[in-house]
């Protein structure tokens, strides 16, 4: 959604010159070079400004996340789809220049490209997921965004930190090694009750080659390559499993577009199923693997200065496991230990875990 010209204000004290001069050069950008122009601010030099100076570039930058974020099936965005690979660098590119940009503005209430944000934590892109991450802690620091949020998308946030816990042999330091990989590493197992067709938020399956599971069809169950499905009326929960997803010749999306054509997942549930499916599919690759763990960190520190979370989220053992990542050895683990020190000082300001 575009800027909301009705609510400018001009009631800045600061020197806004520099951004107005770069603001006005950017917005007269052939569509062809602003992108590579935004890829030049790597450092913020020009000043604090009103967020509404920007409304002509950024009314831009919405109609590219606009078309990244356009599904073309059940849960598959354009920009995750092959043909659309240059579509990623551009998304992050316009995320990390909008994250300077909140940081030095004010009246942030008018940014109107939410929507697309909220859709990009779908996203099976890691390097988008780190984008919208970095640009989402700017704003839990810097406004009330994340309070105002409607339940389902605070939901939707939430689920982004589906991990099994130092417990369940998934602590964050261990997860760092490439050579630990816990036996459900690659596994998923996911309840849900499924929705009614007659409520059903999920779009009519027009494809007659995608086979629609019947819920009052026999149980379906394969070996541990495959998936199994325990079908049951309308009022139970039914189960997804799946296992070995980093064997599977699959992106998370792809799977998750198998799940949705054969499982009536709710709406409110879609999220939290493809945080796993992502989590598990990329387990393997340490590349990969490590960026969820920032992703995870940086998602800490979102709720730390957010939301009201339980200990599901910021559970005890939390501190201690930081503390071991920021034990790690330099080098590769330098990102990662860089997160955990952020989440660490989010989660003692913000007087979590009973921390004074």
């Amino acid at each position: 959604m575009k800027i909301d010209r009705k609510k400018i204000v001009n009631r800045c004290g600061y020197d806004q010159n520099e951004c107005m001069f770069l603001a006005k050069r950017l917005s007269e950008c052939p569509d062809e070079a602003l992108i590579p122009e935004l890829k030049k601010i790597t450092v913020w030099n020009y000043g604090k400004c009103e967020l509404g100076l920007w409304a002509d570039v950024l009314d831009r930058l919405d109609a590219i996340l606009e078309r990244a974020v356009t599904k073309v099936g059940r849960w598959m965005l354009r920009l995750d789809t092959p043909a659309e690979a240059p579509l990623v660098d551009d998304v992050v590119t316009i995320l990390e220049f909008t994250g300077h940009l909140i940081e030095h503005s004010i009246y942030r209430y008018l940014y109107g490209s939410w929507t697309h944000i909220l859709a990009l934590f779908g996203s099976e892109n890691m390097d988008i997921l780190l984008a919208v991450l970095g640009l989402s802690y700017n704003f839990s620091k810097r406004s009330n965004y994340f309070i105002r949020l409607d339940p389902y998308n605070k939901k939707m946030v939430l689920d982004r930190l589906t991990w099994g816990g130092a417990e369940n042999n998934f602590g964050l330091a261990a997860c760092c090694d490439p050579n630990h990989f816990p036996e459900t590493a690659g596994n998923i197992y996911f309840e849900y009750r499924p929705v009614k067709p007659e409520t059903s938020d999920q779009p009519v399956d027009t494809d007659s080659s995608r086979v629609s599971r019947d819920p009052t069809a026999p149980d379906i169950a394969q070996d541990d390559g495959g998936w199994s499905a325990h079908a049951a009326p309308w009022s139970t929960n039914n189960k997804i499993v799946m296992h070995a997803l980093h064997k599977r010749n699959q992106s998370p999306s792809q799977i998750m577009e198998e799940l949705l054509a054969q499982h009536a997942v709710p709406l409110s549930k879609q999220m939290a199923l493809f945080a796993r499916v992502r989590l598990a599919t990329y387990f393997a690759d340490p590349g990969q693997r490590h960026k969820c763990i920032r992703a995870r960190l940086q998602a800490l520190s979102i709720l730390s200065y957010t939301f009201d979370v339980d200990e599901r989220h910021l559970y005890p053992n939390l501190l201690d496991e930081l503390v071991e990542v920021l034990e790690l050895p330099d080098g590769q683990y330098m990102g990662i230990k860089a997160c955990a020190l952020r989440t660490m000082t989010a989660i003692v300001n913000s007087h979590r875990l009973g921390v004074e």
